[in-house]
């Protein structure tokens, strides 16, 4: 989608001109005196949001104590860390956060309207800009003194408040997907753990569904930084997500280091055997028969199913809560978070036998197919958003 704006009478500002950063310390002894409730972490905010709508109680036990620097509801919360993520989205809420997100706000009077003040910081202009200007080698970060240089071209304020509407129109669709996302994932999950799963039926051992290959180490100097025919995609751990596999900043090694074995088949399950979070080791994401050549690295493996059946069944189990129950009862107690192929092997969950007889699983797979599909709309919609804004700055 393609508009068609005159920019001739535009004017060009720097971004301090109409934006400031926000600087009020309230101490941790007394936020609540001051009605503090609610602290933000860079965690809270997903990249490329125009809003959030996660935050924590200052009780919850997590809260650092450096968390003092205060914000309110409408403000704008910029992460000055690793800067690749962009992460710049308004607050639903007052509250605090740590001294590595800026609080931005308007300036009073400013040329810029409030409606149209979050788009400025989500467009790919903005963002190289950032990027160009951060310090660091491997997570770089960035500071309002840098930032605040920024140069863009402002429209009068009748041309920001039509360009505005427009956009938070598109976000609006965006939030109605999203909305019936949840609705199914919520569905979803309910028919795993109220049909699929039964605490009191029978075991079904991983060992019984599964056959775990292991992943290999390869070398920094067998890895390739060029992309050919003789090349196999290599992934690592944060590669792998729940329900899904994503191909980010990936590694790719010679195709004849790899064993056949050690090549993804379609059906099989990558899964993490270590990282530095509980949380993390043991998330599972599907491999669908990319037209590339895929293949694990060391801390993870591959479930490769006996069966289709078995596929099937894996394919919403390592989805379900009572999944990530078992991966957590097996690493208690573990001073490293590490999964090992008889851990996975050894793995139970109890089976409703009357469910895999009835068409439970065909009811998972239509819920699953149907997320799938909303995705891809909510995707295919924030591209859009994205395209407009790049091309209003």
């Amino acid at each position: 989608m393609n508009l068609t704006i005159d920019k001739r009478n535009w004017k060009k500002i720097r971004l301090d001109d109409v934006i400031e950063w926000y600087q009020k310390d309230i101490p941790n002894n007394e936020q609540v005196k001051h009605g503090v409730q609610f602290y933000v972490t860079a965690n809270h905010i997903d990249g490329d949001s125009i809003k959030f709508d996660r935050y924590s109680n200052i009780d919850d036990g997590q809260k650092g104590p450096t968390i003092t620097k205060h914000f309110k509801k409408g403000d704008l919360l910029l992460s000055t860390r690793s800067v690749a993520l962009r992460k710049a989205a308004i607050a639903p809420i007052d509250g605090v956060t740590g001294e590595k997100l800026l609080v931005l706000r308007i300036k009073h009077n400013s040329e810029l309207i409030s409606q149209l003040f979050p788009f400025v910081f989500q467009s790919i202009d903005f963002w190289e800009f950032a990027q160009n200007s951060a310090s660091g080698s491997v997570n770089k970060f960035t500071s309002w003194t840098k930032i605040r240089e920024y140069e863009f071209l402002l429209p009068p304020k009748d041309q920001q408040a039509q360009l505005a509407e427009l956009l938070w129109a598109m976000d609006e669709v965006i939030e109605r997907e999203k909305e019936v996302l949840n609705h199914l994932k919520f569905s979803y999950l309910s028919v795993i753990e109220k049909s699929l799963i039964a605490r009191d039926a029978q075991k079904i051992f991983f060992k019984d569904l599964v056959h775990v290959v292991r992943g290999v180490g390869y070398k920094p100097e067998q890895l390739l930084d060029g992309n050919d025919t003789q090349s196999c995609i290599l992934l690592r751990s944060n590669n792998i997500f729940n329900g899904s596999l994503n191909y980010d900043g990936i590694n790719l090694i010679p195709l004849n280091l790899v064993k056949s074995e050690q090549f993804l088949k379609e059906g099989d399950f990558a899964i993490c055997m270590s990282n530095g979070s509980k949380e993390l080791v043991g998330k599972c994401g599907e491999f669908t028969g990319e037209n590339r050549k895929v293949t694990i690295g060391s801390f993870c493996a591959a479930l490769r199913p006996k069966n289709n059946d078995n596929r099937r069944l894996v394919r919403h189990l390592v989805n379900s809560e009572s999944y990530r129950v078992v991966i957590k009862r097996t690493l208690s107690g573990s001073a490293i978070n590490n999964l090992k192929p008889s851990d996975i092997q050894n793995l139970f969950i109890r089976i409703d036998n009357n469910a895999l007889r009835s068409n439970v699983l065909d009811n998972l797979d239509s819920l699953l197919n149907n997320m799938k599909s909303v995705e891809i709309k909510i995707s295919s919609s924030k591209s859009l958003q994205k395209s407009l804004i790049n091309q209003i700055f």
